[in-house]
């Protein structure tokens, strides 16, 4: 699941387009994991937003500015957790 958003490589996403479809795997919506609600239930679905935006070619401070947060450093933990779960899911599989 954690890496189930599919792009085609020549299309370069928008910022809410990529809020919306993985807000769509964790069942949510792109207004909720924009919000600034610390919850455990938010957070995995706008990390993997923030950290697949990165991979999109947004900055740290884009992605900042997207979902209202007032430092890039936000995003660059949320980027390094959403790592760390894509790696614990790999060696889950692995096992």
């Amino acid at each position: 699941m954690i890496r189930d958003v599919i792009w085609l490589p020549t299309h370069r996403p928008r910022m809410a387009e990529i809020a919306e479809r993985v807000a769509d795997l964790y069942g949510l919506t792109a207004q909720q994991i924009r919000t600034a609600t610390l919850s455990r239930k938010l957070a995995p679905a706008r990390q993997h937003a923030m950290w697949e935006m990165h991979d999109r070619g947004y900055s740290n401070l884009q992605i900042a500015h997207f979902f209202g947060l007032t430092d890039h450093t936000s995003v660059v933990y949320g980027r390094r957790r959403h790592d760390e779960r894509i790696a614990t899911e790999a060696q889950g599989k692995a096992a």
